[in-house]
């Protein structure tokens, strides 16, 4: 939710509706947004790895998949808000269908190959290939159709609207979160 602001949620339909006539530049500014978001935060952490220990308890190394599953899934959840809001469902049920699908078969090859130095880097990676290949033409199109990758006033006015969301975001995410981290500090 820090990485992509929400972006895809609530916010998202909001812009919809107020950008209505022009709603794939709407589109391709929003999704260059989440990418800027993204790499900053990347960059961010990367220069200062001992916060994925310390604060998130997450191992460095899955620091460069995560990042490239949240940049590859920003457009494909914009798309799909979008499809949604337009009430277009049988293409969304099929790249949700396939996404799905590939997340399982990959996962299952990339524990099978032992590529990767542990299982979790392995399902990590294998829940991430899909989304890239899903997303990756998704954040083409949306940006071909658009050709705008900053709009100030977009910007400005998503970025104030979704970060007073933030923290009910996270709220969500911290209670769906709170049984596995409390399983994990009783039984390490």
């Amino acid at each position: 939710n820090i990485c992509t602001l929400a972006l895809a949620s609530g916010g998202y339909c909001v812009g919809m509706k107020n950008y209505a006539e022009s709603k794939k530049q709407y589109d391709s500014a929003i999704c260059s947004l989440c990418i800027c978001i993204t790499i900053f935060i990347f960059s961010l952490l990367s220069a200062m790895p001992f916060i994925w220990k310390i604060i998130l308890s997450i191992p460095v190394t899955y620091q460069l998949p995560m990042f490239i599953g949240i940049i590859s899934g920003c457009p494909r959840d914009f798309w799909g808000a979008s499809e949604r809001y337009s009430q277009r469902y049988k293409k969304l049920v099929f790249v949700t269908i396939f996404t799905s699908i590939g997340v399982l078969i990959l996962q299952v090859i990339c524990c099978l190959c032992e590529i990767w130095e542990d299982r979790v880097s392995a399902v990590i990676w294998g829940s991430v290939i899909p989304s890239v290949l899903v997303g990756t033409p998704i954040l083409i199109s949306i940006l071909k159709k658009g050709k705008v990758l900053f709009d100030k006033d977009i910007w400005k006015g998503t970025i104030a609207f979704n970060v007073v969301l933030i923290p009910y975001y996270m709220s969500i995410t911290f209670l769906n979160q709170i049984d596995r981290g409390m399983i994990e500090r009783f039984i390490s």
